[in-house]
């Protein structure tokens, strides 16, 4: 492979990007190449195109995430991150859905638990105002205060979850950038 064909291929593979984004890689690859003293190790150096988008892709989705933190994001980034190396299947993704899900119910179960006075207040008009109970005052007032500490709890929980999900795959880009080199 030659300097024209590899930066066919490169800019190929770079063809998700938005075109600012894949013009300045572009040309950061032609000036590695313009300082080459030797194409073909350079190209031996650099490796496979498509190894090399899915590197950007990687970083990219890891800003993408880090500027905008919605699920979306962050799966985009974990599933860009996967496409480096199959050891991150079991040590982002599975952990990644056990979490994603435990952290759901906690927040659904928080926020339905918030809906005992809700029901209380029903049932005092359903049933009238002779049926008020001081236990079942408490239990709602608990109810709530216990549904509120769980919703926040899980919201907070979340947000680490996200920030810790971020870091590793920002090492994991850094490691496998260096083991490239």
């Amino acid at each position: 492979m030659d300097k024209i064909t590899f930066l066919n291929y490169l800019e190929d593979e770079l063809s998700r990007l938005p075109k600012v984004e894949r013009d300045k890689i572009m040309y950061e690859y032609e000036t590695k190449f313009f300082e080459a003293h030797n194409e073909k190790e350079l190209i031996h150096e650099l490796g496979e195109p498509k190894n090399i988008a899915k590197k950007v892709y990687a970083t990219s989705a890891i800003q993408d995430a880090e500027l905008s933190p919605n699920f979306k994001n962050v799966f985009q980034a974990i599933m860009a991150t996967l496409g480096l190396s199959f050891f991150n299947i079991f040590f982002i993704i599975i952990p990644f859905l056990i979490i994603a899900f435990i952290l759901l119910i906690v927040v659904v179960v928080g926020a339905l638990m918030m809906l005992g006075p809700i029901v209380s207040v029903i049932n005092i008009f359903v049933h009238g105002f002779y049926w008020i109970d001081i236990t079942n005052i408490i239990f709602s007032i608990s109810f709530l205060g216990l549904g509120l500490m769980l919703l926040i709890t899980g919201l907070k929980l979340i947000e680490v979850c996200y920030k810790g999900i971020l870091k590793y795959l920002k090492w994991c880009v850094k490691v496998i950038r260096r083991r490239a080199e």
